[in-house]
């Protein structure tokens, strides 16, 4: 007998026992990894909710609508801007808040502020990152949200701190299979159109949390089994059609979104 449960929509859970056949390019998994997997149900909640949360402080825009006022600028990024890239912004610096700041590039001199842990950059027409950035060795915090990036940059994954990356509602078609560093705990990579996720993502042994909502993705790579800290994954609004063997016996996995797929619109419920 196997047990199935998928989220069918934004925080309600739907339930089938009994399973007995499961369509073709489904899945089924045995009710021991299932009562293994969400064997503390109650703990979901909470987890799914904190999860919420953490991406509504990246952005507390609706998804899809990240600037409701595109012409109006941060005067005080505008101000930043001017002093960064007049060298003026003491290197001592530990955030440095540069959104919407009607920025077409990063200046090159952000590379002497060594001591920065946050870079905010949503909401700038921003589409790529200047090398200099390799120099941001105590980075923790990147935010790019609503940009104009079609892929990951490269600089980032020799960025050794880097704890929570996102890119939430650009224009991602691929991510390179050095962009991604080992270091991240969060990434978000919400409203995009990635087809693909790179085979080094098994390299990111400490990633926790990662939302991939609204994107291409027609498969994961099998290499994904090597995420064996990932708790919580958000897989809605894609195109996957089976998910890869021994995925849903991650030993910390609690929580899995996979709510417009193929792989759930192909089941009955009742």
């Amino acid at each position: 007998q196997s047990l199935l449960l998928v989220q069918h929509s934004h925080r309600s859970w739907m339930r089938a026992e009994g399973v007995c056949q499961v369509p073709q390019g489904f899945f089924s998994v045995t009710m021991s990894a299932w009562e293994r997997l969400f064997g503390m149900f109650t703990a979901c909640g909470p987890l799914a909710k904190q999860a919420d949360e953490d991406e509504d402080a990246v952005s507390k825009d609706p998804r899809g609508l990240v600037d409701t006022a595109p012409d109006k600028l941060n005067p005080s990024a505008v101000s930043l801007l001017l002093d960064l890239s007049a060298g003026r912004c003491a290197s001592s610096l530990i955030e440095l808040n540069l959104k919407k700041a009607g920025m077409a590039a990063l200046p090159p001199e952000v590379g002497a502020l060594q001591q920065l842990t946050k870079l905010e950059l949503s909401l700038n027409p921003l589409s790529t990152l200047p090398p200099e950035v390799a120099s941001l060795q105590k980075l923790r915090i990147l935010f790019c949200l609503g940009a104009k990036f079609r892929e990951v940059p490269e600089v980032l994954g020799g960025l050794s701190s880097l704890y929570m990356l996102s890119f939430k509602s650009n224009q991602l078609e691929r991510i390179s299979e050095t962009a991604l560093s080992p270091s991240l705990n969060w990434l978000i990579l919400t409203d995009n159109k990635l087809t693909a996720l790179p085979t080094s993502f098994g390299n990111l042994k400490n990633l926790r949390k990662c939302m991939l909502t609204n994107n291409q993705l027609a498969a994961l790579p099998a290499e994904i089994l090597g995420c064996t800290a990932l708790e919580l994954i958000r897989l809605a609004d894609n195109q996957l059609t089976s998910l890869p063997d021994g995925f849903l016996e991650l030993p910390k996995l609690a929580w899995i979104a996979l709510a417009g797929n193929p792989l759930v619109m192909q089941a009955s419920w009742w």
